[in-house]
């Protein structure tokens, strides 16, 4: 929350003057209408104040949880700024959450165990909208008053002190801090929303507010007496619970179409994600909605690409990075061109170039749109190149990422990867090798810079590098590729790439292929839904070009949206279900019996929110797809219907879908 810390007379005493002003949501009226500003030699604004008192990852779990979480939310961090660090200290006075004028935050541990009080599942969504907020703050310049002061402090002592005695905080400003606030708490939504986290477990739990303020002021807000001030923080906690509610509860349910497009782009409903973005970025227009619209249609260039390499095996198998392809049951959306002669082969070709060619511009017009919002966005560029890569014009290739990219971030593995493909595309195929080769030297194994995961970098280096080599007449050098990768993969403990890489080499026995219907707690896709007796269910609407359809949110996390005809669309889960974990858990591929004999009941009993990432592919064999987004990754699962959404190596949930 935007703070006031030491900026502010002694309205308080200075313990619950802190605590008043950090309080995260919450702006408590203090009678500062005729106070001044304090000088603005403040040591708390700076972060080596707080660095001896704060508390390292490694010596406690639930900061550890914290910092996983706010790594997380800072991949939607792209500006020119650098980004803030988060700093977790011990406080004797509750709960509060700061940001420092020096760009960082602070959090308190307490902080931390009120979250915890409703369980580590809900807690980490609360702990995200928390930080949210706070980025929020960061990233709408809301602290300029700090740099203000610290800029005032510099100057002569007779101009500093005409500056500082002509500062007073009126009604205005309480006025324009209020609306900072509830800025910050509705860009903060939409900032966890984008990178996965559920932004109803924050509307849904009404007494959130309420019970940060007790935690505070050790008191209930239920009790009869309190001393005024305590009154008045319950009675504006609450206040502001109601109107919070009001205000979020609208956009977490228009959230709720970016989920949609998510999930179609899983799925492979590539028009369909299209129509959910397009409707999201009507009320919240931004980069992140042009990016994805812009990668539907580069994935749908991309397999009219692979249609293309099957009718024509002197092209170069490339692999772009924009999922992790486990491609045991994955086939493209288009079912292949059927043809017997020659002319046939030519213009089969042709036309296929031509559809591809119409997706690459299509892409190319949404990503030039996002660097022009956002100049400072990385990923951008290189998803621009990636389409020009596609497109065979290796000039704008170079431009982009010689010209543009490297002079603004600096060389990283994701401009080696382009470049060396880019060479192979210009026919200099020994240097691509050469180039491919330093790469991955100097990046598998080492943590990179680039946008790219890791995983996802050293895939796709070792599957282009083999796909030259294979090109070559060098089919030994690309399996040697293949196998220092299964090596570095199982060295660092990466299940999934792992497995992943063993497909690749042909030595994985495939998943099953048996069909069931996926379900989540006994919820399928198409059903009619029939609202259960005794069970406590939230609703709320959500409109779509004009048509109505329900956002159900029920007990153990459970998701779900109706159309206007009672039909179930979109079923999610991102909590395990209120039983008990058997004490045996199979890790074979088979799917064992059940007496329901479907998924949903697998699933409970065999794979839990917060399993490792891999558990999924120990269970059900490799998926058909994996999904590398800001939001996390997705295994999807074709021959099943499901994807699992996985967050910093662990389960997060997962969805139900109907496979193209």
């Amino acid at each position: 929350m935007m703070t006031l810390n030491r900026m502010l007379t002694k309205a308080l005493t200075p313990a619950k003057h802190m605590l008043a002003v950090h309080a995260l949501l919450l702006l408590f009226t203090l009678p500062l209408s005729a106070q001044t500003l304090t000088p603005p030699q403040d040591p708390t604004q700076s972060i080596t104040y707080w660095k001896p008192h704060a508390i390292a990852a490694e010596h406690d779990a639930a900061v550890a949880l914290i910092q996983q979480v706010f790594s997380v939310l800072l991949r939607t961090w792209d500006g020119s700024r650098v980004a803030p660090d988060l700093y977790v200290v011990q406080s004797s006075g509750g709960p509060w959450a700061a940001s420092l004028a020096d760009g960082n935050i602070l959090l308190s541990r307490s902080a931390i165990d009120v979250c915890l009080s409703f369980g580590k599942q809900k807690a980490q969504h609360l702990l995200a909208f928390i930080l949210s907020h706070e980025l929020a703050h960061q990233r709408a310049d809301d602290l300029w008053h700090h740099k203000f002061l610290r800029l005032a402090g510099s100057q002569a002592p007779q101009v500093q002190q005409k500056i500082l005695n002509s500062l007073t905080i009126d009604a205005d400003d309480i006025n324009d801090l209020e609306q900072r606030e509830a800025q910050a708490d509705h860009t903060g939504l939409l900032i966890m929303a984008s990178v996965g986290y559920d932004p109803f477990q924050i509307v849904d739990q009404k007494d959130f507010f309420t019970t940060w303020v007790e935690n505070i002021w050790n008191i209930s807000c239920g009790a009869q007496k309190h001393a005024a001030g305590v009154n008045s923080a319950c009675i504006k906690a609450q206040s502001r619970a109601l109107r919070a509610r009001a205000q979020l509860v609208t956009v977490a349910t228009q959230a709720t179409l970016f989920e949609l497009g998510v999930h179609a782009y899983v799925a492979g409903h590539y028009p369909k994600a299209r129509q959910y973005f397009s409707a999201f970025g009507k009320d919240y227009p931004s980069r992140a909605v042009y990016l994805n619209l812009g990668l539907t249609y580069l994935r749908q260039a991309l397999d009219i690409q692979d249609e293309l390499l099957s009718l024509d095996n002197s092209a170069i198998n490339f692999y772009y990075p924009l999922l992790l392809d486990g491609d045991v049951f994955y086939t493209p959306g288009n079912q292949g061109t059927k043809v017997t002669k020659r002319g046939d082969l030519r213009g089969a070709i042709q036309q296929l170039r031509n559809q591809r060619h119409q997706y690459v511009e299509s892409a190319i017009s949404h990503f030039e749109k996002a660097i022009r919002l956002e100049p400072a966005h990385r990923n951008s560029y290189l998803l621009l190149a990636m389409s020009y890569l596609l497109d065979e014009n290796t000039f704008m290739i170079r431009g982009i990422i010689q010209g543009q990219y490297i002079p603004k971030f600096g060389d990283d593995g994701g401009t080696a990867l382009l470049l060396a493909m880019t060479m192979a595309r210009e026919g200099k195929q020994e240097a691509a090798v050469t180039h491919f080769n330093n790469a991955i030297r100097n990046t598998i194994g080492t943590p990179n810079n680039s946008t790219f995961a890791d995983d996802v970098l050293a895939y796709s280096l070792t599957h282009n590098l083999a796909a030259i080599l294979k090109h070559m007449g060098n089919p030994t050098g690309a399996e040697t590729a293949w196998k220092k990768l299964a090596q570095q993969a199982k060295s660092n403990g990466d299940g999934l790439l792992f497995q992943v890489v063993l497909d690749k080499m042909g030595t994985t026995k495939p998943g099953t292929n048996d069909p069931y219907p996926a379900n989540v707690a006994n919820y399928q896709l198409g059903q009619q839904y029939t609202r259960p007796e005794n069970q406590a269910i939230v609703s709320d609407d959500l409109w779509l070009e004009g048509t109505r359809y329900q956002v159900l949110r029920i007990e153990q996390n459970i998701k779900l949206i109706i159309n206007n005809k009672d039909r179930i669309i979109s079923a999610t889960q991102i909590a395990n279900p209120l039983i008990k974990k058997p004490a045996n858990r199979s890790t074979n591929n088979a799917i064992p019996t059940s007496t329901t004999g479907n998924v949903a009941n697998t699933i409970n009993q065999d794979i839990q929110i917060d399993d490792a990432a891999d558990r999924p592919i120990k269970r059900f064999g490799l998926p058909s797809r994996r999904i590398h987004l800001m939001s996390g990754d997705y295994l999807a699962y074709d021959h099943l219907g499901i994807a699992f959404h996985t967050l910093n190596g662990r389960i997060a949930g997962w969805f139900l879908y109907d496979p193209v």
